[in-house]
C-alpha cells in the first residue's frame, strides 16, 4: 500500500519540522515503503532540491498541489491568509485524492482531516494542540491512529476522550551519520570560523521564547570569558533577538542566522558545550514538544547542557546531559562553568548520548513504529 504525506508548508523550509517531515519520508523510502510527499504550491526563495538542502540521497516523489498563496502573495491580515490557504490546499488535497485507492495517508495537519474522504485511512502525527476546538475533536474522530511525540500530549488527549489504545507516544529522532564528524575539533573550527583558544557554548535552533534562548543570554553575561554562538532563527527572530543582544550590551555572542541543514553537525562538532534551554513557563517548552536539536545534540558527542523540564527528561537523564533549573540563568552559567571544568564527566555523558540515541531514536526505528 502506498503511503502519502500531507504537510502544508513550504518544501524546503527553514523551520525544523521540514527537517522531520523529509526525514520521516525518507525512512520509509530506505524501508521499502513506497511513498510520496504532497505539499502546497507555494513561493520559495530557498531555491535548491530539497533532497541538497536536508541531505537526503534516497529520492521520493514530491507533489505540488494548487493552494492560493497568500501567505506570500498578498497583503493579509496573516491568520486570515493562513485560513485562506489551508483552505484551498485542503481542497486541492480532497480533488487530487478522489480516484486515489489502495493508499493510507500520514499528515501532521489535524484540520486535513477534514477534507480527506472517509474511505481512508489516516494517521495523525500530533507536535502540539488546538485550544477549545471541537473541529479538532471531530478530526481527532475520523484518525485510525494518533501519533504524539510526548507523554503529556497522550495525557491531554485522554482527558478530551480519545481511547487510549488508539494513541501512540513515538518521539522525535535524528540522522546519526550526518551528525558523526570524523574530522577533528581544530580542523572543523577552521571550516566554519571559529577561533581555536575559545570557550564556545552553542544553541542551534529557533529563537522563540519558549524556547528559552533569553536564559543563554542572562547566562551570557555572567561568562564573559565563554564565546556564546547562535545558529539559526528565521529574518524575523533575528531582527529582535539582535536588538536584545545591544539592549543588554552583551559582547561574547554571535548569531550565525539561518545555516543549511548539512552544515550544523560541524557547529555542534566544533562546540565544547551545545544547550538546550527550554522554557518551564510554557506548555509546548515544557510538556509537548520532542525537540529535534535534543536528538541532534545527543548525536555529535558534544556534551550537552539542557533544562530539567518533563519533556526532556523523558528522553534523557543525568547519565546523559548535565540539567539545569530552567528559566535560571544563573544554575545555567553554573553548570556550563562545570561542564566545562570537569571535561572527563562531561564527555563520558556526552558518549552516553550518542550510544542511546543511536540504540532508539533514529529515523528508520522511527519510522517502523507507524502502523
Amino acid at each position: 500500500m502506498k503511503l502519502l504525506y500531507f504537510a502544508n508548508i513550504r518544501i524546503p523550509t527553514e523551520k525544523a519540522h521540514g527537517v522531520q517531515i523529509m526525514k520521516m519520508c525518507e525512512a520509509w523510502r530506505m524501508r521499502k515503503q513506497e511513498i510520496e510527499l504532497v505539499v502546497p504550491r507555494r513561493h520559495n526563495q530557498l531555491r535548491v532540491s530539497p533532497f541538497d538542502y536536508y541531505g537526503i540521497t534516497d529520492n521520493f516523489p514530491i507533489t505540488r498541489l494548487w493552494c492560493v498563496d497568500a501567505l506570500s502573495g498578498f497583503l493579509l491580515y496573516k491568520p486570515w491568509a493562513y485560513l485562506l490557504e489551508a483552505f484551498t490546499f485542503g481542497c486541492a488535497a480532497r480533488w487530487w485524492l478522489r480516484k486515489k485507492t489502495d493508499v493510507q495517508i500520514v499528515t501532521r495537519e489535524w484540520w486535513l482531516l477534514l477534507f480527506f474522504p472517509k474511505k481512508f485511512l489516516v494517521t495523525l502525527e500530533l507536535h502540539t494542540l488546538p485550544k477549545n476546538s471541537r473541529w479538532f475533536m471531530r478530526a481527532l474522530n475520523r484518525a485510525a491512529q494518533i501519533v504524539v511525540i510526548t507523554h503529556a500530549l497522550k495525557k491531554e488527549l485522554i482527558i478530551q476522550s480519545v481511547h487510549s489504545e488508539k494513541i501512540t507516544v513515538i518521539p522525535d529522532a535524528v540522522d546519526v551519520d550526518q551528525f558523526i564528524i570524523a574530522e577533528d575539533k581544530i580542523t572543523v573550527r577552521n571550516k566554519v570560523q571559529i577561533p581555536q583558544q575559545e570557550i564556545v557554548v552553542l544553541y542551534s535552533g529557533h529563537l522563540y521564547e519558549w524556547k528559552g534562548v533569553d536564559t543563554i543570554l542572562r547566562a551570557a553575561q555572567k561568562l564573559p570569558h565563554f564565546l556564546f554562538i547562535f545558529v539559526g532563527g528565521t529574518s524575523e527572530e533575528l531582527v529582535n533577538f539582535k536588538k536584545k543582544i545591544s539592549v543588554l550590551s552583551i559582547q561574547n555572542i554571535e548569531v550565525r542566522g539561518q545555516k543549511p541543514y548539512p552544515e550544523i553537525p560541524l557547529y555542534l562538532r566544533a562546540a565544547d558545550v551545545v544547550v538546550i534551554p527550554n522554557s518551564a513557563n510554557s506548555d509546548i517548552g515544557s510538556r509537548y514538544t520532542s525537540p529535534l536539536k535534543l536528538f541532534e545534540y545527543m548525536a555529535s558527542g558534544t556534551p550537552i547542557v539542557a533544562a530539567e523540564v518533563p519533556a526532556i527528561k523523558e528522553i534523557v537523564s543525568t547519565n546523559e546531559v548535565c540539567f539545569f533549573k530552567p528559566d535560571d540563568p544563573t544554575d545555567l552559567a553554573n553548570m556550563l562553568t562545570k561542564v566545562i571544568q570537569e571535561k572527563q564527566m562531561a564527555q563520558a555523558r556526552a558518549e552516553a548520548a550518542r550510544a542511546l540515541v543511536v540504540a532508539r531514536y533514529t529515523w528508520t526505528a522511527r519510522a517502523a513504529q507507524f502502523k
